[in-house]
């Protein structure tokens, strides 16, 4: 049996023991605990023989560009993505430059309340104005597949302290040349796109956005020199600690990593059932 040590929101600690311990943290808060873990055996982190914990962090950066439309679009009404185009997921050069899709965001639009501030108009003339411009805002987004890179990684910051008094995570991310080339592309098919709509206003954002789609971190592989789990999520250093979540992505892709997600969990649970003839909850 082993223990693991925790707080409650009252920071009293707690022991728990258990043969087999299972941590879901996702691409973020899983390294942070590894590298909060270290001792005598794992000075660098737990599980961390291979000095890849924590390293090869990746997102889905996106970029957007937004203009006008002379009909009313009222993207700010719509709370979901109502329309996504693939087509530029798996192209040719994909080699060379990052994949993209390209959707509609929802949510987004100059709402009445903003028309009203920017306008410094008051009764009819505010009224007509905004009968006038309602609706007519529409953007582009497309979030842009990435690659794994040591450099981008996650450490524990020297002076934020989180809640307990722990290092909080500090995320040292770039973007390289592979994603920079999807970015310019995605521009590009969305400038295209506005023009055949004769979209008027057209300003491509200057802020790389993200869409908070996390993952890498802990990879999987067969090779304890070059992974940190193997293929059934199990630490190769750590015979009765398994992972679970996007930390153990070995590439992003370019779709939503829930499902991959879930697929793991559920395959993890099989894999825990068969091998230790316990019901995982």
């Amino acid at each position: 049996m082993h223990r693991a040590i925790y707080a409650g929101l009252d920071r009293t600690e707690h022991a728990l023991a258990a043969t087999l311990f299972v941590v879901g943290g996702g691409g973020v808060e899983t390294p942070r605990l590894l590298l909060l873990s270290a001792g005598p055996t794992f000075s660098d982190g737990l599980a961390n023989r291979s000095g890849l914990v924590a390293r090869g962090f990746m997102e889905h950066p996106s970029c957007a560009t937004r203009a006008r439309v002379a009909g009313q679009s009222y993207a700010e009404r719509i709370s979901f993505y109502t329309a996504t185009c693939n087509q530029f997921w798996n192209t040719a050069n994909r080699g060379t430059r990052a994949a993209f899709s390209v959707q509609i965001p929802p949510g987004w639009g100059e709402a009445p309340m903003h028309l009203v501030e920017q306008s410094g108009l008051w009764g009819d003339e505010l009224s007509g104005y905004i009968q006038r411009e309602f609706g007519h805002s529409i953007m582009l987004e497309s979030p842009i597949e990435m690659l794994p890179d040591e450099r981008n990684q996650i450490d524990l910051d020297p002076d934020l302290k989180d809640y307990f008094g722990s290092p909080a995570p500090r995320i040292r991310l770039g973007i390289g040349s592979y994603e920079l080339g999807g970015m310019r592309e995605a521009q590009q098919v969305h400038a295209r796109l506005l023009a055949a709509h004769g979209a008027t206003d057209v300003v491509h954002e200057p802020e790389v956005l993200s869409q908070s789609h996390h993952g890498g971190t802990c990879r999987m592989g067969d090779d304890p020199r070059t992974s940190v789990v193997d293929r059934n999520l199990r630490c190769h250093d750590v015979p009765n600690l398994y992972l679970i979540g996007s930390s153990v992505f070995v590439t992003m892709g370019l779709a939503n990593p829930t499902l991959t997600i879930v697929a793991l969990a559920l395959r993890l649970a099989d894999h825990l059932i068969a091998h230790t003839g316990e019901a995982v909850s």
